[in-house]
């Protein structure tokens, strides 16, 4: 179903930063999450709350968020080429790429163009918690890649991240129809 301006489109988790609560260990305002729960007992903690409104015309859990997470996600062909496509400086070569996927999402709002999460049905596994960028030294390099592009966000998109740019999302959320 085309959603006009529709430029980031998340099918696994998405969030507001609503500036209620600065997490010192993240450097971000903390928020809702929106997505699926999950079926790990350590993300079941910090995670979720249901999608309440569905895409115009459908039935399909949908709603705008400020900031949706890769994998999976689609983007509009036409404004990945014409906004310069993911952000380089957010991670070296061979590191996890943490919040590439968070400015996208700003840039797109910015733009003009808007963010979405939808139900997809999406499921990941992983073997362990404390497996991948999650353990080990590849943790460390994550958080510190972590802090470091939230801190980026505040520079590269002064007076609008976060407040403006989540109050927009959610105005656009509310002129959604709600799931009875």
């Amino acid at each position: 179903h085309h959603i006009p301006r529709l430029a980031v489109l998340g099918g696994f988790r998405g969030r507001y930063d609503l500036g209620y609560i600065m997490d010192p260990r993240h450097n971000f305002m903390n928020g809702p999450k929106y997505g699926p729960t999950p079926d790990l007992a350590w993300e079941r903690k910090k995670c979720c709350t249901h999608i309440h409104h569905h895409a115009p015309g459908t039935k399909v859990p949908f709603m705008y968020v400020y900031k949706v997470n890769m994998g999976p996600v689609w983007v509009r062909r036409s404004f990945f080429m014409q906004s310069g496509m993911f952000h380089r400086s957010m991670s070296c070569v061979g590191d996890a790429g943490i919040g590439f996927d968070f400015e996208f999402s700003i840039r797109a709002w910015r733009a003009g163009m808007r963010t979405g999460l939808y139900y997809s049905q999406f499921t990941f596994d992983i073997a362990e918690a404390g497996s991948g960028t999650h353990g080990g030294i590849q943790s460390q390099i994550r958080n510190a890649n972590e802090m470091h592009n939230n801190q980026e966000l505040y520079k590269m998109y002064p007076e609008f991240h976060h407040g403006p740019g989540t109050a927009a999302a959610m105005r656009m959320t509310e002129t959604l129809p709600q799931i009875e």
